[in-house]
């Protein structure tokens, strides 16, 4: 009798045990997935922040006239 409740025991915590298991591999694998999809979103935000950062710096706001040091400044 007492050998009995120990093997159904032993198979619950069995079970238990497996189901945590598939449990874990599933949350591992949505993590895997969340990891890569935030590492392909950061590699596009950052070509995505350089490509504007280019076109800032090639834009006319930075690209004026020349500052010429050899003028003398009326006063």
């Amino acid at each position: 009798d007492e050998l009995e409740k120990e093997s159904v025991r032993f198979e619950k915590v069995t079970d238990k045990s497996s189901n945590n298991m598939q449990t874990e591999d599933s949350e591992l694998r949505i993590l895997r997935s969340n990891v890569k999809f935030l590492q392909s979103t950061n590699n596009k935000l950052k070509s995505d922040l350089d490509n504007v950062l280019n076109e800032i710096l090639s834009s006319t706001i930075f690209l004026g006239e020349p500052i010429d040091r050899e003028k003398k400044t009326v006063t």
